[in-house]
């Protein structure tokens, strides 16, 4: 397997332009836990290729997963420029992961903003998932008001109001 990556490889830098090289490549490498090749390879296949959310999709992941939060992002920047307006879902699911990444590089406000803006834009795929992680953002920032006002506004919670003639034992008569 690993003379047969290196044979890839080489055909892949002879037929630079051919996406399907790159790719079965990149696939090669991840196989071979070789995840930096990897992402390089996806690099060069979404750059021949640059409409195609799966690509960036996997070179996002994959520099991710090495650490490279930087090179990451930018090519989830680049997803959501291209993805299409069916793949709402996928939105969703990349904001939460973008908003991930940004946490991580200790950029909390810009997290908070990529996945409130996702969630304000789709809120009725507002799934646990998000709604925890933004909250748990805003509780990082110490925006707990925020926060609550998430968790209230997403599950539909009405806040709680007193009622007329009071709690006794609030009051204590």
């Amino acid at each position: 397997r690993q003379k047969l990556l290196q044979i890839l490889l080489i055909v892949a830098h002879l037929k630079r332009s051919d996406s399907d090289v790159w790719i079965k490549t990149a696939r090669l490498a991840v196989e071979q836990e070789d995840l930096s090749l990897a992402a390089q390879c996806y690099t060069k296949a979404s750059r021949l290729n640059p409409t195609d959310p799966n690509l960036l999709w996997q070179r996002a992941t994959l520099y991710h997963a090495i650490k490279e939060y930087k090179k990451s992002l930018e090519a989830y920047d680049q997803l959501f420029k291209i993805l299409p307006p069916s793949s709402i879902r996928d939105y969703v699911e990349i904001s939460k992961e973008v908003a991930r990444l940004h946490h991580t590089t200790d950029n909390t406000p810009k997290a908070i903003e990529v996945l409130s803006t996702a969630l304000n834009a789709h809120p009725a795929l507002a799934d646990d998932e998000a709604t925890n992680l933004l909250a748990e953002l805003y509780i990082v920032s110490k925006k707990f008001q925020e926060a609550y006002d998430v968790i209230t506004s997403i599950y539909h919670i009405a806040p709680e109001t007193s009622q007329a003639g009071g709690d006794t034992a609030a009051t204590g008569t």
